[in-house]
This record gives C-alpha cells, sequence and structure tokens, in this order.
C-alpha cells in the first residue's frame, strides 16, 4: 500500500494514525484493509466511523436511475451554483462541506498531532479537498478539479482557515 510506503519511510517519530470511515460497506472495508496495513486496530480509539463522510445525496431525481451521465448534469451544477441541490432535493456541495468543515474542526480539537485518514466517496472527498485547500465560496464550485479515482490516496494539509471554531 502507498500509505504504508509513506509512514515507512517517514521518521520514526512519526505520529499516530487516525482513521475515519463512512458507516457504507465499501468504505468500511476498504478501511478496515488499510488499518491492518498499518497497525491500526479497527475496534480502537484511532479507528472512527462517521456520518459526515457518506456520500453526498444527489436527490431522489438520481436515485435508483441508471448513470447515464446523471452525475456530470449535477456536476454542471455544482459549477454555476455550489448552493443548488443535486437532483432538486439532495445535497448541494455548500452541505457537505459544512458537515464536513464541522468534522474536521471536531478531529481537529479532539486528535491534534494525528495523521486522519478519510475513507469516504468520491464527491465527498473532492468536495474536502476544495474545502481544504481554497476555503469557501466560489471555490467549491470547482470540486470537481479534486477528482479521486478509486481507492486514490492524495495528503492535504488541514489549513489555518478550518482551525478552531466555525
Amino acid at each position: 500500500l502507498l500509505l504504508k510506503e509513506q509512514l515507512s519511510a517517514a521518521p520514526a517519530t512519526n505520529p499516530p494514525i487516525l482513521i475515519l470511515a463512512s458507516p457504507f460497506s465499501r468504505t468500511l472495508e476498504t478501511a478496515r484493509l488499510v488499518a491492518a496495513e498499518v497497525g491500526v486496530d479497527p475496534f480502537g480509539p484511532h479507528f472512527l466511523v462517521r456520518d459526515e463522510l457518506v456520500e453526498r445525496d444527489f436527490g431522489s431525481d438520481n436515485e435508483g436511475q441508471p448513470y447515464a451521465g446523471r452525475y456530470e448534469v449535477v456536476w454542471a451544477e455544482d459549477q454555476r451554483d455550489s448552493q443548488h441541490p443535486a437532483g432538486n432535493d439532495g445535497e448541494s456541495v455548500v452541505n457537505v462541506a459544512e458537515r464536513l468543515k464541522a468534522l474536521l474542526q471536531e478531529v481537529e480539537g479532539q486528535h491534534q498531532g494525528c495523521n486522519v485518514l478519510l475513507v469516504a466517496h468520491g464527491d465527498t472527498l473532492s468536495i474536502c479537498q476544495a474545502l481544504m485547500t481554497s476555503g469557501v465560496g466560489p471555490s467549491l464550485c470547482q470540486h470537481r478539479q479534486h477528482h479521486f479515482n478509486t481507492a486514490e490516496l492524495k495528503r492535504v494539509e488541514l489549513q489555518a482557515h478550518l482551525r478552531g471554531s466555525s
């Protein structure tokens, strides 16, 4: 695993790893595999399942429908308006960013000094990276610039605008 290679190349004083995973089965399976590789107990205090990491709600218009380019329609709307709800009654980019910001601030306050690994879903992670690297507002509209491939690992530093209270 790339993560294990990165950690073994780091100094011996490397901080502990905190794994945060979405409660969905695919992400939990991935998180447990990673935990085994890096020596984190999946039943211990450094492995947390968090609802804030669930996939973005793409709305009832898209629920149960064949893919057929539906995500591209939502993402095009995201570029125009980060507050527009996906599928007309789903989550907007801003909605997802707000739940992620609250999670990141909580984790920063309770687990300072840990390397945090988020195991989540594509839109959730791309919105999280846009939030962490750029802040809010127009930059959130461009979250697809931070696209994640399946099982991709990216290192992102928590920026000052996310530290502390809202």
